[in-house]
């Protein structure tokens, strides 16, 4: 997942988070989010996790050091990212009940030898998600059920935990985290209502957002697909964003993430278009449900034409993409009340590099709940 590292010690960050939110090795993991801080000190998500990571493992001295990093840098943080800062900062230094010491400990690397009846190993996956460690939590749920591989709720469950995680972690800067390849390729010029991409070969066709609701074309938006369906690859897709608050607007990221074993070749320009743009006009598109009455009175537009080869890039096993939009640009959100929001990602563009086909389809994310007061 991309988190505006310093090149050089992303990779360390990536590594380490794979090893914490998938694989369970929570030991490797401490030492590598420990290199990652010592390398690039101010990256404050860096030492944001690395604080978690060190409170998880009984740490809490050295967590409370970390967190004192991050706490003096608050105001680099996005909303999203001092709410779960100051959400951590309560449950270490005024935890509403002590956690429970799990029976064994909590790294995957050391319970390869553990022999434990179901419930034992219950109790232990119940342990790592209190301190959310859904690697662990997923090794240990496998160990109860006596998975090979097959799904089980406990493994789905475990997955989805982990993507989330890792979504709001790379959800805590501000949008100068956007690949900057994608930035080129979009223009970015949308936040004022009309963006523009890079001038590319190929056809070009504008296309507008939602009409008015005084226009005859007004229309309820395309429902997204379910998660996870009409896609060949292994990506889910996120989204997360805070309450609507008037006059202010609100950011929208959107994360694309392999959930699979192995590499994947995807789309990673993240054109946000309307549903009814061609095919390969846009890889992203907005289905919102608001309250009775409401119709959409934003509008947008978009130049597009199809992705250029540079846009493909590939995303190793938990790796993602994110793209930031201010969603009151693309929805009006304009009257009070409760508005349920749901993202598709899709790419109709077949292309192989690097010994990999792209992944072509649509899949769509679970929705979320936005209040307007």
């Amino acid at each position: 997942m991309k988190f505006g590292i310093r090149r050089g010690w992303r990779e360390t960050f990536e590594r380490a988070n794979t090893l914490w939110f998938v694989e369970g090795r929570s030991a490797r993991a401490v030492d590598l989010y420990r290199s990652a801080a010592r390398q690039a000190p101010r990256e404050l998500v860096v030492r944001f996790q690395l604080a978690r990571a060190l409170w998880a493992v009984g740490r809490g001295g050295e967590a409370e050091a970390e967190l004192d990093v991050v706490e003096a840098g608050r105001n680099r943080l996005s909303e999203l990212g001092r709410s779960m800062l100051d959400e951590f900062v309560a449950q270490l230094r005024n935890p509403r009940a002590p956690l429970a010491e799990p029976s064994e400990p909590l790294d995957a690397d050391l319970l390869q030898e553990v022999r434990l009846p179901a419930e034992g190993w219950g109790a232990l996956a119940r342990a790592a998600r209190s301190r959310r460690m859904p690697g662990v939590a997923a090794y240990a749920s496998s160990r109860a059920t006596g998975s090979t591989g097959e799904s089980t709720r406990d493994l789905e469950a475990g997955r989805e935990a982990a993507i989330r995680e890792l979504s709001y972690l790379a959800a805590m800067l501000p949008d100068r985290n956007r690949n900057q390849n994608r930035n080129r390729d979009q223009g970015q010029g949308q936040g004022q209502g009309q963006g523009e991409g890079r001038p590319e070969p190929g056809p070009r066709r504008t296309t507008s957002g939602a009409p008015s609701e005084d226009s005859p074309q007004a229309r309820p938006p395309s429902p997204p697909p379910e998660p996870g369906t009409r896609m060949a690859c292994p990506l889910v897709v996120t989204a997360a964003t805070s309450s609507v608050l008037p006059d202010q607007d609100t950011v929208l990221r959107i994360t694309v993430t392999n959930t699979g074993s192995e590499p994947v070749l995807v789309n990673g320009r993240m054109l946000l278009n309307t549903p009814d743009a061609p095919p390969g006009f846009g890889e992203l598109w907005l289905s919102v449900d608001g309250p009775p009455g409401y119709h959409n009175r934003s509008r947008f537009f978009v130049r597009a034409s199809d992705p250029p080869p540079q846009s493909f890039v590939v995303l190793e096993p938990a790796g993602s993409i994110s793209a930031d939009y201010p969603l009151l640009t693309y929805e009006s959100l304009h009257l009070p009340g409760r508005y349920r929001l749901g993202v598709v990602y899709r790419n109709a563009t077949s292309l192989r590099a690097r010994g990999l086909d792209a992944c072509t389809g649509s899949v769509g994310s679970e929705r979320v709940t936005l209040i307007r007061p």
